[in-house]
């Protein structure tokens, strides 16, 4: 009697980027495709360097700018230990590994999937990338096409019997000044090189030109729950389901400090950004600033300045996405910054180099201890090359061509009042010129001027 053997789980890796990697709190479109699976009963197993989707961002405190002679920061690593809906099956969640980044563009992607491939071995590549190429004008649609070309091409040599769903490139709403996207279709029927797959997928496609909402995208774009079925391509025909509402922020609080006030709040799990809500004592009108994350620091707040705020969360543009306001929250400003800069010891020079010559170029200085940052002091702007010898070490040219006219005069008080110099000094940073001629205004003819009852009275100095 012939035994039945288990069937072998086919190897999958999702290759993409945010539309592929999803918001802490989404299903994610990979969640549904899994969902898919395990309905046909089709044995599958994800295979990938990631497991997670992208977390909020941090809400870090102010911090001092980078010293001109301090090394850059170091580019952040790819953050993808963000969670899922509540709801997301535990099984998905022993099964979610992927090779999806936030951000991640198909230039980028060819370059590094030949080495993924070899380290999981898939069987069947599901590749969702290209907006960002386009959506960051770093390529021209024709070369997006060229670059998942070479993609394909890398990804074989590493596997040659592997396969492949690649989705068209996501079209999104309107954007104004971004008129190109998405692509003209004639590019993808005339590209010199054409990405053969063993299927075909489409992922969203918004082929109504002009609208401002998506029925599928949170944002114009990025999928929301709908979406997510359309890009997997399960039940989406019977099946839609509306993004969940996140809930309004608690616990937030105005707090006092040596720079300023410290906005924050406790954060919305699956929440996308928030929208604070803030205005001066005696203001009405509400000021409102995106944030992404739950933090917000008002700087350089006067002493004895109260100031009043709120927060919602938000998961999407929506106004149906947005949560409830949350209660207000107020506080005082008593700040204790460092002083400001006035009197730099002369030690404390710093070099800037690499300037562009002809360019100004606006100074500030100020102070950074271990309670926050001083107010900023400005210094005299400083164009480059802008001096008399023209290197930019010599003080400017004393100026020329100097006059001193009498405009739309209406009346003189006293006849002396005119009697007046002026001359001008110029100024590149502390270089300055010397004094222009002394010029004065010509004689007023005071037989011209007349006045009656309610006219106005209007005095004009130029200074050249």
């Amino acid at each position: 009697m012939a035994t039945t053997q288990p069937q072998q789980a086919i190897k999958v890796m999702v290759v993409g980027d945010s539309i592929s990697h999803g918001r802490e709190g989404d299903w994610t479109w990979r969640y549904r495709i899994w969902e898919w699976f395990n309905r046909e009963r089709v044995p599958v197993r994800f295979v990938g360097p990631f497991t997670g989707t992208s977390p909020p961002d941090e809400p870090p405190p102010p911090r001092p700018p980078r010293l001109i002679d301090e090394p850059p920061d170091p580019w952040p690593p790819l953050r993808t230990h963000g969670g899922y809906a509540a709801g997301v099956s535990s099984g998905f969640l022993a099964n979610s590994d992927h090779f999806s980044a936030s951000g991640r563009q198909a230039g980028q992607a060819k370059d590094l999937v030949a080495e993924q491939v070899a380290a999981y071995q898939p069987d069947l590549l599901l590749v969702e990338l290209g907006f960002n190429d386009l959506g960051w004008s770093m390529c021209h649609p024709v070369q997006v096409l060229q670059n998942m070309k070479h993609l394909v091409d890398q990804a074989r040599s590493a596997k040659r019997d592997l396969k492949f769903a690649i989705a068209d490139i996501p079209q999104r709403t309107d954007m104004p000044g971004r008129e190109d996207l998405p692509p003209p279709r004639r590019y993808i029927q005339q590209a010199p090189c054409r990405v053969h797959s063993a299927l075909e997928l489409t992922a969203i496609t918004h082929s109504a030109r002009g609208g401002t909402n998506s029925d599928a995208a949170y944002d114009g774009l990025h999928p929301n729950a709908l979406g997510e079925y359309q890009l997997a391509q399960a039940f989406s025909h019977t099946l839609r389901t509306s993004h969940p509402v996140p809930p309004a922020p608690a616990n937030l609080r105005a707090t006092p400090g040596p720079c300023g006030i410290a906005i924050t709040w406790t954060a919305v799990y699956g929440a996308y950004s928030y929208d604070l809500q803030h205005r001066r004592a005696g203001d009405t009108a509400w000021s409102t600033t995106p944030l992404p994350a739950p933090r917000y620091d008002w700087l350089h707040l006067p002493a004895g300045q109260t100031i009043h705020c709120r927060v919602r969360a938000s998961a999407g543009d929506s106004p149906a996405l947005k949560s409830a306001w949350s209660g207000p929250a107020s506080a005082t400003a008593d700040p204790h910054p460092p002083p400001a800069h006035r009197h730099p010891h002369p030690r404390h020079t710093v070099r800037v180099r690499g300037l562009v010559p002809g360019h100004r170029y606006f100074i500030a200085v100020a102070t950074w201890t271990s309670v926050g940052g001083g107010l900023p002091a400005g210094a005299r702007a400083v164009r480059v090359g802008g001096g008399g010898g023209g290197g930019g070490v010599s003080p400017p040219s004393v100026p020329r061509g100097v006059r001193a006219e009498v405009r739309e005069a209406a009346q003189v008080v006293e006849p002396t009042g005119w009697d007046w110099e002026y001359a001008v000094r110029a100024y590149n940073g502390n270089d300055e010129s010397g004094l222009s001629e002394w010029v004065t205004p010509p004689p007023l003819d005071l037989e011209k001027v007349t006045l009656t009852e309610g006219d106005s009275l209007r005095v004009e100095i130029r200074h050249g």
